[in-house]
Protein backbone atom coordinates (compact mmCIF):
# COMPACT_ATOMS: atom_id res chain seq x y z
CA UNK A 1 0.00 0.00 0.00
CA UNK A 2 2.63 2.67 1.07
CA UNK A 3 4.64 2.01 -2.23
CA UNK A 4 1.44 2.32 -4.23
CA UNK A 5 1.14 5.67 -2.67
CA UNK A 6 4.81 6.73 -2.67
CA UNK A 7 4.39 5.88 -6.60
CA UNK A 8 1.29 8.32 -6.92
CA UNK A 9 3.24 10.63 -4.74
CA UNK A 10 5.98 10.68 -6.97
CA UNK A 11 4.02 10.85 -10.58
CA UNK A 12 2.05 13.87 -9.18
CA UNK A 13 5.27 15.88 -8.41
CA UNK A 14 6.89 14.89 -11.88
CA UNK A 15 3.81 15.92 -13.49
CA UNK A 16 3.51 18.91 -11.29
CA UNK A 17 7.71 19.92 -12.50
CA UNK A 18 8.52 21.87 -15.34
CA UNK A 19 9.88 19.47 -18.25
CA UNK A 20 12.82 19.86 -19.67
CA UNK A 21 13.46 22.21 -22.12
CA UNK A 22 12.76 20.53 -25.60
CA UNK A 23 15.67 21.10 -28.53
CA UNK A 24 13.70 23.06 -30.78
CA UNK A 25 14.16 27.25 -30.74
CA UNK A 26 12.06 29.78 -31.91
CA UNK A 27 13.90 33.33 -32.14
CA UNK A 28 11.67 36.90 -31.84
CA UNK A 29 12.95 39.81 -32.73
CA UNK A 30 11.21 43.42 -31.48
CA UNK A 31 12.29 46.28 -33.04
CA UNK A 32 12.75 50.01 -30.82
CA UNK A 33 13.37 53.32 -31.87
CA UNK A 34 16.56 54.77 -33.07
CA UNK A 35 19.53 54.56 -30.32
CA UNK A 36 17.45 53.15 -28.00
CA UNK A 37 18.49 49.23 -27.19
CA UNK A 38 16.69 46.38 -29.16
CA UNK A 39 16.11 42.77 -28.50
CA UNK A 40 16.39 39.68 -29.50
CA UNK A 41 14.97 37.37 -27.96
CA UNK A 42 15.04 33.27 -27.92
CA UNK A 43 12.48 30.99 -26.62
CA UNK A 44 11.43 27.52 -26.58
CA UNK A 45 8.13 26.14 -26.76
CA UNK A 46 6.70 26.37 -23.16
CA UNK A 47 2.72 26.20 -23.29
CA UNK A 48 -0.40 27.29 -24.73
CA UNK A 49 -0.04 31.33 -23.63
CA UNK A 50 3.60 31.54 -23.59
CA UNK A 51 4.06 34.10 -26.52
CA UNK A 52 1.33 36.62 -24.13
CA UNK A 53 3.65 36.08 -21.36
CA UNK A 54 6.88 36.45 -23.28
CA UNK A 55 5.35 39.58 -25.43
CA UNK A 56 4.51 41.18 -20.97
CA UNK A 57 8.09 40.27 -19.97
CA UNK A 58 9.30 42.01 -23.34
CA UNK A 59 7.26 45.01 -22.51
CA UNK A 60 8.22 45.47 -19.16
CA UNK A 61 11.76 45.14 -19.65
CA UNK A 62 11.47 47.65 -22.51
CA UNK A 63 9.66 50.18 -20.60
CA UNK A 64 13.24 49.48 -18.32
CA UNK A 65 15.73 49.81 -20.97
CA UNK A 66 17.84 52.47 -21.22
CA UNK A 67 20.84 53.77 -23.07
CA UNK A 68 23.38 54.58 -20.49
CA UNK A 69 24.92 58.11 -21.04
CA UNK A 70 28.53 57.35 -20.72
CA UNK A 71 28.08 54.50 -23.55
CA UNK A 72 26.63 56.88 -25.69
CA UNK A 73 28.98 59.88 -25.42
CA UNK A 74 31.67 57.48 -25.99
CA UNK A 75 29.94 56.01 -29.18
CA UNK A 76 30.04 52.70 -27.36
CA UNK A 77 27.89 49.95 -29.28
CA UNK A 78 27.70 46.18 -28.63
CA UNK A 79 24.89 43.53 -27.38
CA UNK A 80 24.69 42.11 -23.68
CA UNK A 81 22.96 38.64 -23.35
CA UNK A 82 20.91 37.92 -20.26
CA UNK A 83 20.22 34.68 -18.56
CA UNK A 84 17.31 34.55 -16.18
CA UNK A 85 14.50 32.48 -14.54
CA UNK A 86 11.50 34.14 -13.57
CA UNK A 87 9.76 31.93 -10.21
CA UNK A 88 6.40 31.32 -9.42
CA UNK A 89 5.87 34.53 -7.45
CA UNK A 90 7.51 37.01 -10.19
CA UNK A 91 10.86 37.08 -8.89
CA UNK A 92 14.11 36.80 -10.47
CA UNK A 93 16.30 33.70 -10.02
CA UNK A 94 20.57 33.45 -11.71
CA UNK A 95 20.22 36.62 -13.46
CA UNK A 96 23.11 36.83 -15.00
CA UNK A 97 25.22 38.10 -18.40
CA UNK A 98 25.73 35.16 -20.16
CA UNK A 99 27.55 37.21 -23.42
CA UNK A 100 28.99 40.54 -22.75
CA UNK A 101 28.86 43.25 -25.22
CA UNK A 102 31.91 44.44 -24.64
CA UNK A 103 30.96 47.05 -22.30
CA UNK A 104 30.51 47.25 -18.73
CA UNK A 105 27.61 50.15 -19.03
CA UNK A 106 25.86 48.13 -21.33
CA UNK A 107 25.80 45.25 -19.27
CA UNK A 108 25.24 46.89 -16.81
CA UNK A 109 22.14 48.53 -18.02
CA UNK A 110 20.87 45.52 -19.69
CA UNK A 111 20.57 43.66 -16.22
CA UNK A 112 19.57 46.77 -14.70
CA UNK A 113 16.17 46.60 -16.94
CA UNK A 114 15.56 43.41 -16.12
CA UNK A 115 15.83 43.63 -12.33
CA UNK A 116 13.46 47.13 -12.74
CA UNK A 117 11.01 44.71 -14.89
CA UNK A 118 10.29 42.52 -12.18
CA UNK A 119 7.72 40.69 -11.25
CA UNK A 120 7.60 39.34 -13.88
CA UNK A 121 4.65 36.82 -15.70
CA UNK A 122 5.87 32.56 -14.83
CA UNK A 123 7.38 30.66 -17.70
CA UNK A 124 8.98 27.84 -15.25
CA UNK A 125 11.87 28.06 -17.63
CA UNK A 126 15.28 29.76 -18.56
CA UNK A 127 15.34 32.84 -20.54
CA UNK A 128 17.90 34.09 -22.53
CA UNK A 129 17.58 37.86 -23.51
CA UNK A 130 20.17 39.60 -26.22
CA UNK A 131 19.58 43.45 -25.86
CA UNK A 132 21.48 45.25 -28.95
CA UNK A 133 22.83 48.98 -28.05
CA UNK A 134 23.21 50.63 -31.85
CA UNK A 135 23.47 54.22 -32.05
CA UNK A 136 22.08 55.71 -34.88
CA UNK A 137 24.78 57.33 -37.03
CA UNK A 138 23.68 60.52 -39.37
CA UNK A 139 25.71 62.20 -42.27
CA UNK A 140 25.16 65.79 -42.81
CA UNK A 141 25.30 66.54 -46.58
CA UNK A 142 25.38 69.85 -48.10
Amino acid sequence: MRTALARIALALFLLSTPAPLPAQEVETSVDTPSEAPSFTFRKRRVGMDADARLQAILGRIRRHQHYPALARESGAEGAATVSFRVLPDGRLAGLRIKKTSGNAHLDDASLEAVRKAAPLPYLGKTLVLTIRYTLSHTTDSP
